[in-house]
Order: C-alpha cells, then sequence, then structure tokens
C-alpha cells in the first residue's frame, strides 16, 4: 500500500467532524457499502484518505440522501 506523505489521512473522528455525521451513522455507511473503504493501517488502526472523501460527496446524485440525511429503517414498527 503506498499512501503520498502529502496525502491527508483522516481518524474516524476527524471523518465524522468533516462530515456532520455520528460515528453509528458512519458505521451505517460502511456497512452498506456506500462509504469508501479506509485504508487498514494496523490492526485496530484505520483512517480514511481525504480524497476519497471528496470524491465520494462530488459523486452523491441528487437522488441519493446525503450523509447527514441517511436514515435508518427501524426493524420495530410503531404502532
Amino acid at each position: 500500500m503506498q499512501i503520498d506523505k502529502n496525502e491527508k489521512l483522516m481518524t474516524s473522528a476527524e471523518t465524522c467532524e468533516y462530515l456532520n455525521l455520528s460515528d453509528s451513522t458512519l458505521f451505517r455507511l460502511r456497512r452498506d457499502g456506500t462509504f469508501p473503504k479506509p485504508l487498514q493501517l494496523g490492526a485496530r488502526t484505520i483512517r480514511w484518505k481525504r480524497k476519497d472523501i471528496d470524491d465520494y460527496l462530488a459523486s452523491i446524485t441528487p437522488e441519493q440522501p446525503t450523509p447527514s440525511e441517511y436514515k435508518v429503517k427501524s426493524k420495530r414498527s410503531l404502532n
């Protein structure tokens, strides 16, 4: 894995702050496969490339929800 020394790598907390998301929303986006895959730098260390996140944001079409509009479908019905 080659990483450019000038390339900005972001932690989960930095990514959430950059996108104005909660940790759980970021987890759901990752789980659903709609968000860029992070780089695995160690056994418990992941980082996202800022460019990958910016490319993801640019690729969102008007029909797709933005990350901050991402809603979870409840498994329970509220009757």
